[in-house]
């Protein structure tokens, strides 16, 4: 009688096993695997189908070259750096890519102010630092970036009744740039050495020839900018 009673709580044990892992333990007594069977096939007629149960992968950490993690079993990603020099001149290393094209900035009109004290600017790619005096613009698709007050008016002519300085509609001249289209994520660097822009695969790394780069959505690209080479 007791190992009877023995024998039929270890079928409970393994038909609720069972039901809790949604598969059939390796049973090797035949006669029990075969009472889990049926009380599995009886459960199920009376239950809702459950989802079969998803392997999981513990996420390996490992320590990087900088100190800090990264997470192996979804793969991480790293970011392509790029560095804006400050200097005149295009990148080399812009220059040197087989995937890069010339484009002329197209004549648009925009709206520009100037800031009056140090301040930031919400784009699209990031926050960018603004000092006294640097232009911020606003596109035709709603779109914020910056200026520095050196390089600005080599790149925007006011247009009248706005005087050249002042905040007001300005016109943007038809200078060229070299730009890239990414196939992965990247980060840019900015001149100031503080501002940071993001990209996505599909962007544009620009290069504008006067030490800055920046990042350009598709859609802005083809408003602004026309390939010539």
């Amino acid at each position: 009688m007791i190992k009877s009673e023995v024998r039929q709580a270890r079928l409970e044990f393994l038909v609720n096993r069972a039901l809790r892992e949604r598969t059939l333990l390796r049973v090797k007594q035949p006669d029990i695997r075969v009472k889990v069977l049926e009380k599995l096939d009886e459960t199920a007629q009376n239950a809702v189908a459950l989802p079969p149960r998803l392997p999981t992968r513990r996420a390996d950490r490992r320590r990087n070259r900088t100190g800090g993690t990264i997470t192996v079993g979804m793969k991480a990603h790293s970011l392509r750096h790029f560095h804006s020099s400050g200097q005149p001149g295009y990148s080399s290393l812009i220059s040197n890519d087989p995937r890069r094209v010339w484009a002329r900035k197209l004549v648009r009109e925009i709206d520009v102010r100037f800031a009056p004290v140090p301040c930031t600017v919400q784009s699209r790619e990031g926050v960018v630092h603004a000092r006294p005096g640097d232009a911020i613009l606003t596109g035709v698709s709603g779109e914020h970036w910056r200026v520095s007050r050196e390089r600005f008016a080599e790149k925007y002519r006011p247009v009248p009744p706005t005087v050249a300085g002042e905040s007001g509609r300005y016109a943007s001249l038809p200078y060229r740039i070299m730009a890239v289209p990414m196939t992965e994520a990247f980060e840019v660097l900015l001149a100031d050495g503080a501002s940071r822009l993001r990209g996505s695969a599909g962007d544009w790394l620009v290069d504008y020839g006067d030490g800055s780069l920046g990042v350009v959505s598709p859609p802005i690209f083809t408003t602004t900018y026309e390939i010539i080479g």
